[in-house]
């Protein structure tokens, strides 16, 4: 039996987010950071910088949670710690350690130590990221299941691979969907799913006479997609109906902070969304996006080759984008 993890907020998680906006603390820090991707999942947040999940906020006995990975808590100072006789550091962990939330100075931090710790694909999508309006979700999970006994493969939606749907990982493969946008067209609503490689990726490329990692791993995202099209698009109605809340509190707490109106950091299409009330259907093609490299690279005779197979021969939908430090123009359509 395949079980699907929907995404969404309750009333009481959004009360609580609600709540907090109005008080000084971490969550109306995030809120005013302007470089802090917030995620919907199941009834939690992850509130991501470059790909990493700087917090994890979950709702316990009506207080809400955050969780960090104690990496991010290194302070980001040049120190040395000198090895006495006995095998021990001679340093105090808490000069070394962020040991309690100290305001917009630990925030900071935390996002420098996410930053530095951030390979060239994620530091280079984030950008464009921050600079598209229309993407509703990053980072989603997609565990493939090994072929039952009864024949063919189940899959499954998970936010993350720590919040495993079994007791067992045992046959299953676990993917990872970059980004999810919202669009809409004369039809009307649709999510439309996105993978993003940095130009150097070798997934990109292979033999004439072997298929390309990307293409094998774009293929098993369709037939996921495909399987679970219909309560993907109930889930991601509840999303944007939390996304919108969510950039109330932020236009909320930024227009406070700077005694002038703030601006919505998403797109309307995601109101309207709301508004209507509908789901939104599922593209089952998701998109390819390479970037990361110049003209000289854009225009190699090796790489045109390639991008061709990919597109010609397995049918993939690539969007190329060079450069991405500095962008400010939406590069999801």
């Amino acid at each position: 039996m395949t079980t699907l993890l929907t995404r969404g907020l309750d009333a009481a998680f959004l009360d609580a987010l609600e709540k907090a906006t109005d008080e000084a603390g971490w969550w109306r820090d995030v809120l005013l950071h302007p470089d802090l991707f917030v995620a919907v999942r199941r009834n939690y947040l992850n509130v991501y910088h470059r790909g990493a999940s700087v917090f994890l906020i979950e709702l316990r006995q009506g207080r809400l949670v955050p969780k960090t990975h104690v990496k991010y808590l290194v302070r980001q100072r040049q120190s040395y710690a000198g090895l006495e006789a006995d095998g021990a550091f001679a340093l105090d962990p808490a000069q070394v350690l962020w040991t309690r939330y100290e305001g917009p100075a630990t925030l900071k931090e935390i996002v420098r130590a996410a930053a530095s710790l951030a390979g060239p694909e994620k530091s280079g999508l984030h950008p464009l990221l921050m600079a598209s309006p229309n993407v509703v979700d990053v980072e989603i999970a997609l565990a493939m299941e090994a072929a039952s006994e009864a024949g063919g493969a189940s899959s499954m939606l998970e936010d993350e691979p720590s919040f495993s749907l079994s007791s067992s990982a045992a046959g299953r493969r676990v993917d990872r969907l970059d980004v999810a946008v919202l669009a809409k067209d004369d039809i009307g609503f649709s999510i439309v799913f996105h993978e993003a490689k940095h130009f150097t990726n070798a997934e990109l490329r292979a033999r004439a006479d072997r298929a390309p990692p990307v293409a094998d791993q774009m293929q098993r995202y369709r037939k996921t997609l495909s399987h679970h099209a219909e309560a993907l698009a109930q889930s991601y109605l509840a999303v944007c109906v939390g996304l919108l809340r969510i950039d109330a509190m932020r236009q909320r707490v930024r227009s406070a902070a700077s005694d002038a109106p703030a601006a919505s950091s998403l797109s309307p299409t995601v109101a309207e969304l709301v508004a209507a009330g509908r789901s939104p259907r599922i593209d089952l093609v998701p998109r390819l996006l390479v970037f990361g490299f110049d003209a000289a690279q854009r225009d190699d005779p090796a790489w045109k080759a390639h991008r061709d197979r990919l597109e010609k021969e397995f049918g993939l939908i690539v969007r190329a984008i060079g450069n991405t430090r500095g962008r400010v123009a939406a590069a999801f359509g």
